[in-house]
């Protein structure tokens, strides 16, 4: 007597999820594609970065990215005509990485992939491209293998609609122009189109759109989105590198991200505080009734060369170092012994003997002497006998090879991004030929000089002549860093570093003051940027593609405060499309809103899965007539009979709702096809009542624990061996419950 173990994918899935656990995975060997019989496979969408779509990298999937789901395939019809045809995934490029809520799903933003909700702009589209024209009416009962699934073509097909019927008899329904329906529950966001003339009768490509229920249209870090039709595949949000970690909008500072704050130090004036290598977090006079200066108002300098007085601030940029330098100590003699002392207001270093008891420089005008820090040369020039100007050794006015720092620059972490200072300044006498070193590139004085972009920002700039070929030069930062519309205001010009696409992005934080109170305005952007507000906390979140963090914190209703956070590297994402679920299995769990009230006599309400799963089998119905309505019940033909039961979907046309009348859509039945020749001993394999069964036209049947599964596959067993025929002849199949009842009865 030979034992006829049954090789099918539903087999194979239906066998592991019973004896799940209990054997050993790894010496499963299948020839055939199913859910659960291979090792998964995953491909990575490569590094998504915000704003960025998830086809940046790859926007076709195929069999060898993923084998065992995407494979090529043979379909053969019922005159046994064979054709081959190939599976494929088109990601599509309306999915993107965004910080948003995602249109009030969440109740605060997050970093997520938002998913497209339209079918007509898909998250992905599964194909089935056929080499040769496919006639379904002519395929009724044939077994069709697509996308990790085994399929039997229904008795309902027609040339409008494929009716297909897998292991557990779900009823998938495709038609052209509609959403696909499973068990008569149509698959919200989904699409089929047909390559064909006449409809299921010479069919060349089926195409299945694929886009997210509305109100779960995202993806979480460490979350993924199920396929909700044959669900084998799954897209994976694995991880997030070099992200803000939010707490209630704010960026408590984790790892290796840095920051940058306005800090409030009165009512009418704000601080800044930041941390530089080599120092620790330091809080650094900023503004005092809308100017750069401390609270004594004294000024701070953002052009190199100007006047400085005892206690004003200036910036010395020596290449590589910069000092945020405060003056302790101007006192020019007459002749001989004058001193100019100085401090580094953030790492604290004092430097009293650059320029002590100095007898080159005295209180005339235009007297110099000079000094060396961090290898970088500098002038001290007198103007009176408590004012001095301080500058580098390529300083001047005078035209070609003069060189001015306008707007002085303070790099972070090694230089990997660095702020100034910004207002309007003028700087008076520039002879044509000068070159400004601005904070993003630089500028050479002519007398057509007007307001540009240079590197990422805008800069309002005018010339007001003042001699021959010499000239005022006014210059301001755009508002918006992208047109000629000045800031008005000091603020920060924060610069990020370079980002993957070669893109050096800016931001500003300009301040204002209404007389009484001092505060941050909203904050500017030259690249791209999300935006995200906070309810709970009053405060708006910015998200660069770089991946700072602005946080605009308007708790405070007098002062609105804002801060940067920022890492090293880019911020990216790690996602990947898997093959299958495993242990990820999601269970559909759906609240729904109370129905509306009646309008053109329906009423609809709002159903979201609390789990998220991304599927729809189980969703209730979202829409019911009013009034008395009467249904109007339109039913699919009878399916084949499989273990003894047939199943049809059942749909109310008039869709009122409730299930009154509605006709049965199970039965039991009977077929030829179940006659018994063959019947092995009931055994039992980890507990679990196992049989095997082979009827007189060949179809195999197994039954575990009572439950039957059918295949019209021919199979032998040889040899103590089991084979699958084929046109290439007998091929060996091992699966292992099978086996184990064929050893057992041994």
């Amino acid at each position: 007597m030979s034992f006829i173990p049954l090789i099918s994918a539903g087999f194979s899935d239906f066998i592991k999820n019973i004896f799940i656990g209990d054997i050993d995975e790894s010496s499963i060997q299948s020839t055939v594609t199913g859910k659960a019989t291979y090792n998964p496979e995953a491909i990575s969408l490569g590094e998504i970065h915000l704003g960025e779509s998830l086809n940046k990298k790859i926007k076709i999937i195929d069999g060898n990215d993923l084998p065992n789901i995407l494979a090529q395939g043979t379909f053969t019809d019922n005159q046994e005509n064979s054709c081959t045809y190939d599976s494929t995934i088109k990601i599509s490029s309306n999915s993107k990485l965004e910080f948003s809520d995602s249109d009030k799903d969440l109740e605060d933003p997050e970093i997520l992939v938002q998913l497209s909700s339209e079918p007509q702009i898909p998250v992905y589209t599964w194909v089935i491209d056929f080499l040769e024209p496919v006639d379904f009416t002519e395929a009724k009962g044939k077994e069709l293998i697509i996308f990790g699934n085994s399929y039997i073509v229904d008795e309902s097909t027609d040339s409008n609609v494929l009716f297909l019927i897998n292991s557990e008899s779900d009823i998938i329904e495709l038609e052209e122009g509609n959403e696909i329906s499973i068990n008569s529950n149509q698959v919200s966001g989904t699409l089929v189109t047909l390559e064909s003339s006449f409809g299921f009768t010479d069919v060349t490509k089926i195409e299945i759109a694929v886009a997210a229920e509305d109100n779960n249209d995202y993806i979480l870090e460490n979350n993924h989105y199920t396929d909700p039709i044959f669900g084998t595949i799954s897209i994976d949000f694995i991880d997030l590198k070099n992200k803000p970690s939010l707490e209630n909008g704010k960026d408590v500072w984790s790892g290796i991200r840095k920051g940058l704050s306005i800090t409030k130090e009165g009512n009418r004036e704000l601080g800044l505080e930041f941390e530089i290598p080599g120092a620790d977090l330091k809080v650094i006079p900023f503004i005092y009734q809308e100017e750069l200066a401390d609270d004594d108002n004294y000024k701070i300098h953002i052009v190199e060369g100007e006047n400085l007085d005892d206690d004003e601030y200036f910036i010395l940029n020596s290449g590589n170092y910069q000092h945020y330098m405060v003056m302790t100590k101007v006192m020019l003699s007459e002749s001989s012994g004058s001193d100019v002392h100085f401090k580094d207001v953030i790492i604290g270093n004092s430097y009293n003997d650059m320029v002590d008891n100095n007898n080159d420089i005295n209180e005339t005008p235009g007297t110099t002497t000079a000094f060396t820090l961090d290898n970088q040369d500098y002038t001290v020039e007198s103007v009176d006998s408590d004012t001095v100007k301080i500058y580098s050794s390529d300083y001047c006015k005078t035209g070609e090879g003069c060189y001015i720092d306008v707007y002085p620059i303070i790099e972070l972490i090694d230089g990997k991004h660095k702020f100034a200072f910004i207002d309007d300044v003028t700087i008076k006498d520039v002879k044509s030929g000068t070159t400004l070193n601005l904070p993003t590139g630089t500028l050479t004085i002519t007398e057509t000089t007007s307001s540009q972009k240079i590197g990422s920002v805008y800069y309002d700039i005018s010339l007001s002549s003042s001699g021959e070929s010499t000239y005022d030069v006014m210059i301001g930062v755009s508002s918006d860093l992208k047109s000629s519309s000045k800031e008005e205001n000091p603020g920060i010009l924060f610069l990020e570093d370079e980002e993957s696409d070669g893109d050096e992005n800016a931001i500003l934080l300009p301040v204002t003051d209404d007389g009484t109170y001092s505060s941050c305005k909203t904050p500017s952007f030259s690249g791209e940027y999300d935006t995200g507000f906070f309810e709970s906390t009053d405060s708006t979140g910015y998200l660069t593609s770089f991946g700072s963090y602005i946080l605009e914190d308007a708790s405070d209703s007098n002062q609105i405060l804002t801060s940067i956070t920022y890492a090293e590297e880019q911020i990216y994402a790690e996602i990947y499309i898997s093959e299958g679920v495993g242990d990820r299995e999601c269970k559909e769990s759906w609240t729904c809103t109370s129905w509306s009230d009646c309008i053109d006599d329906k009423k609809t309400r709002t159903c979201s899965d609390v789990n998220n799963c991304g599927t729809t089998k189980n969703k209730p119905a979202t829409m019911q007539r009013c009034g008395n309505c009467t249904s109007n019940w339109f039913c699919t033909n009878w399916s084949s009979c499989i273990n003894n039961e047939q199943k049809r979907a059942c749909t109310d046309i008039n869709t009122c709702g409730f299930s009154e009348n509605k006709p049965i859509e199970i039965r039991n039945c009977t077929s030829e096809d179940i006659q018994i020749s063959d019947n092995v001993s009931i055994v039992y394999i980890k507990d679990k009542e196992v049989s095997v069964e082979r009827n007189t036209n060949g179809v195999n049947i197994i039954s575990v624990q009572g439950r039957n599964i059918k295949t019209y596959l021919e199979i032998i067993e040889e040899s103590d061996k089991v084979y699958i025929i084929t046109s290439e002849g007998n091929k060996e199949i091992k699966i292992l419950p099978c086996e184990a009842i064929f050893k057992a009865k041994k």
